[in-house]
């Protein structure tokens, strides 16, 4: 009988591991947004096959900046993310990442900034919605300026 139960112990063992290789898991809590593939069908190695997004932690990106405007951006400057098909809903950002080297796109070189939300996101933004960014680079101080002679 111990045999039987060691052997048994093997078994489902051996069955959690088959399980275990053939279940995805994500590396963080959040919401499937998209699905490739249905049970049962092979998967092809390199290829996404479930999209999880966290709505609890938002970030905005854009990837065409080009270098006259990237000189003028730095991390902590405002902007404003407006969604191109719904009127009313601005939403205010901070700069969290300016990439330092620009990838080449269609004759120019673009670079990809990062920002992240200054308040809420209202629930009507969708993973992959096309938006305008708009940066308020931040002005650098004015030189203090010397009394002019006989002022």
């Amino acid at each position: 009988a111990a045999a039987e139960v060691v052997r048994s112990q093997g078994a489902v063992a051996a069955a959690e591991a088959f399980v275990a290789q053939r279940t995805l898991v994500s590396p963080f809590d959040g919401t499937v947004a998209w699905v490739a593939i249905v049970p049962g069908e092979h998967a092809s190695p390199g290829l996404p096959l479930i999209r999880i997004g966290d709505p609890s932690a938002w970030t905005f990106e854009t990837t065409d900046l080009g270098a006259a405007g990237v000189a003028r951006v730095a991390v902590g400057d405002p902007a404003t993310v407006t969604v191109d098909d719904i009127d009313g809903i601005a939403i205010p950002a901070v700069v969290r990442e300016v990439a330092l080297y620009g990838d080449e796109r269609q004759g120019d070189i673009a670079f990809r900034v990062i920002l992240e939300p200054a308040g809420p996101v209202p629930p009507e933004i969708r993973w992959n919605t096309i938006l305008t960014i708009a940066i308020d680079p931040a002005m650098p101080a004015a030189a203090e300026a010397s009394p002019a002679p006989g002022s």
